[in-house]
């Protein structure tokens, strides 16, 4: 996302960082005609996204994307309410241990979407997120781990219709997790 002076509106920019739908925006958009609460109240309020979420993207993110330092990914994503404290020093622990980066850790876990990782990445680090890195990251998270859980096992199914979009060294990974799965080398997981 480009700097400028604006933002497009918060039910925009949630949808684009795939925190929220079209039509629970469209829900609350309605709801909004009726009551008199702000578009995040009324997301918040039906369970669908932390006010926290809303208020960091509604005061925070024009902010942040003018910001020429940037801080940690990580700091971001617990100043959105995306991860708490714990969930930020489990995931350093792990990347200590394992090298793999900090959005593909977090992904893993689970405790972010892959598309709101790289909604993240590249607002505030201008296509820092190379998307096939993150593939490579999770591919030897599996393979390390020996477990896969079953949204895993979809985005691969996912990613192997897009196979001109891997590299070699991806697809070979891809391939030898399905041969660990046939042989049941590796562990589903949910």
């Amino acid at each position: 996302m480009p700097k400028n002076d604006s933002c497009p509106p918060l039910g925009t920019l949630l949808q684009q960082a795939d925190l929220v739908s079209a039509s629970q925006i469209e829900i609350a958009l309605q709801d909004q005609k009726q009551y008199q609460y702000r578009i995040g109240e009324i997301l918040a309020l039906h369970g669908w996204l932390k006010q926290e979420t809303a208020d960091f993207f509604a005061q925070e993110w024009l902010k942040l994307l003018q910001q020429p330092d940037k801080q940690r990914l990580g700091e971001y994503l617990l100043s959105a309410g995306l991860l708490d404290r714990g969930q930020v020093q489990n995931i350093l622990f792990l990347q200590r241990k394992t090298s793999i980066r900090f959005g593909a850790l977090a992904v893993l876990k689970s405790w972010v979407k892959p598309t709101t990782l790289n909604f993240f990445l590249t607002s505030l680090f201008y296509n820092c997120g190379d998307a096939s890195l993150e593939v490579s990251d999770i591919l030897r998270y599996i393979l390390a781990t020996r477990k896969i859980t079953r949204q895993q096992h979809n985005d691969l199914v996912t990613l192997m219709s897009k196979e001109e979009s891997l590299t070699p060294s991806e697809l070979a990974s891809i391939g030898e997790i399905c041969h660990r799965l046939n042989r049941g080398d590796l562990e589903v997981v949910d």
